[in-house]
């Protein structure tokens, strides 16, 4: 038990709280259950600038995936759109609630009852997926790359109604669903507590670039299109030709860094799709 303007405080936690410099204290009730959110002090120093060294890691955000990275090694890593799924899922549970409780009269215990049963249910959603967030972008920033860089995607032209996406509804609720935004602030202040370098990059026309020639396509890449022909004998995933293109942009704007530039050629090698489409 701690006081908290001469109140007496209990509670349950991990933490003692006695040791942290408390500069705020939220408390909230939700779900028949007391909460608190803890301002504190933090400790950590954040630097302006980060000194860049040898290890990069290129990430192409997207909608069946996260996010598809390749690092200047030659590794290809792919965050699975965990949150999306989980969105989906209980998407389909708000539903029945709704389409339950719209057939109740308002104000009766029926009513009531699946009023909280709603309210649990997005509770539970909007954790589970803060939660999934939190722990992909602590496994990215924990792999120890000095810069790492992602396509601006900027989210919000994507989701607006007018202009490009008039007609592509079901892209901008991907989205949306996909919580690019969230993982990106995760990522972020993360980057910032381990002196990681984030750069975001403008990614236009990475997808239609071919990674090989530097050209680009002379089909356009559609949305269906999960698998790009960069040669005669070349095939690869048309998120990978994203990243390495994201990758050769920041290398392109950044050629005095003292980073190993991609062999492009292993890359290809490794990753070539040719003999499973054959």
């Amino acid at each position: 038990m701690f006081f908290v303007n001469k109140i007496p405080f209990e509670y349950k936690s991990n933490l003692n709280i006695k040791d942290l410099k408390i500069k705020e204290i939220r408390v909230k009730y939700i779900n028949n259950k007391w909460l608190c959110d803890l301002v504190i002090d933090d400790k950590l120093i954040y630097k302006d600038k980060v000194s860049i060294d040898t290890k990069v890691l290129a990430i192409d955000l997207g909608l069946s995936k996260l996010g598809t990275g390749i690092d200047n090694k030659g590794e290809m890593i792919i965050l699975k759109n965990k949150s999306k799924k989980i969105n989906d899922y209980y998407q389909k549970q708000i539903a029945k609630i709704q389409q339950k409780r719209s057939k109740t009269i308002k104000g009766s215990n029926r009513n009531k009852k699946l009023k909280k049963a709603l309210n649990k249910c997005y509770y539970k959603k909007n954790n589970q997926i803060k939660q999934t967030l939190h722990i992909q972008s602590n496994k990215l920033v924990n792999m120890n790359y000095n810069t790492i860089v992602v396509g601006d995607l900027t989210v919000k032209r994507l989701m607006e109604s007018n202009g490009v996406n008039e007609k592509k509804k079901g892209i901008r609720k991907s989205f949306h669903q996909s919580n690019i935004n969230m993982f990106l602030q995760y990522l972020s202040y993360k980057c910032q507590a381990k002196s990681t370098n984030l750069t975001k990059i403008d990614e236009k026309w990475t997808t239609q670039i071919n990674c090989l020639t530097g050209k680009l396509f002379k089909n356009k890449i559609e949305l269906k299109d999960r698998r790009v022909q960069l040669s005669d004998t070349i095939i690869i995933d048309r998120d990978l030709n994203s990243a390495i293109n994201i990758l050769n942009r920041w290398f392109g704007n950044h050629f005095a860094s003292m980073n190993e530039p991609l062999d492009l050629s292993k890359v290809l090698i490794k990753y070539n799709l040719y003999e499973e489409t054959t």
